[in-house]
């Protein structure tokens, strides 16, 4: 209903204009790469993968791909090399794009590969077409992320220096009402007022564990 009313503005981020400046942006990002002087040589011989994350349904994935298309002409990475990998963590949106028509013949061409991708909680992706599995490293060249709409939906930490002393910021979430029957209930958002505090926390308030940082989980 959000999405459907409005309320979710995302046509800002889905239209055509977008998708032209995304790859006007991504274009210069290549040419300054492949200049003379360059210290990010890429290598036209290796993909160039484009990652969008949280795709949807796909609409700014769509646009962008085809604005890439129509430059190819002038851009300095062989576009056949350039793949765009549409993302979401649902899988009924990556069922929808593999059945639409506007995106057969990009994926048959190779242009266009998906996977199901949390944000939260993965660290690899395994595309459907290619079979290929993209990991930390395992691309030659630099991978371009796209990430609309995204970050406002990710888990954050909040801190605050307070005269020198860092401290967590921990949210707690209720209702103007004594009781919600039902806490599925749309509306209750209306409802909702969010309290904060803030507490002392030690510097090394992330863990190392097996070489990679990773939050405490509570």
């Amino acid at each position: 209903e959000s999405w459907s009313q409005g309320i979710v503005p995302h046509f800002i981020t889905c239209n055509n204009f977008i998708g032209n400046s995304y790859a006007k942006v991504l274009h210069g990002f290549i040419r300054d790469c492949m200049s003379p002087n360059s210290k990010m040589k890429l290598d036209t011989t290796e993909p160039l993968y484009i990652i969008e994350l949280g795709a949807g349904a796909g609409k700014f994935s769509y646009f962008m791909l085809k604005a890439l298309e129509e430059m190819q002409a002038v851009c300095d990475f062989p576009f056949r090399k350039i793949v765009f990998v549409m993302t979401d963590f649902t899988e009924k949106n990556f069922l929808f794009w593999q059945s639409h028509p506007a995106l057969k013949n990009y994926f048959e061409s190779g242009q266009l590969d998906a996977g199901i991708f949390d944000a939260v909680e993965d660290n690899k992706i395994n595309l459907w077409r290619s079979g290929k599995t993209l990991t930390a490293g395992s691309c030659k060249n630099p991978v371009v992320i796209v990430a609309n709409y995204l970050f406002d939906t990710l888990y954050h930490d909040i801190f605050q220096i307070d005269n020198g002393v860092l401290k967590e910021g921990l949210i707690s979430v209720g209702s103007k009402q004594s009781e919600e029957p039902d806490p599925l209930d749309p509306e209750i958002i209306q409802r909702l007022e969010n309290h904060y505090r803030y507490v002392d926390i030690d510097p090394a308030y992330y863990l190392q564990e097996e070489g990679d940082e990773k939050p405490i989980r509570r």
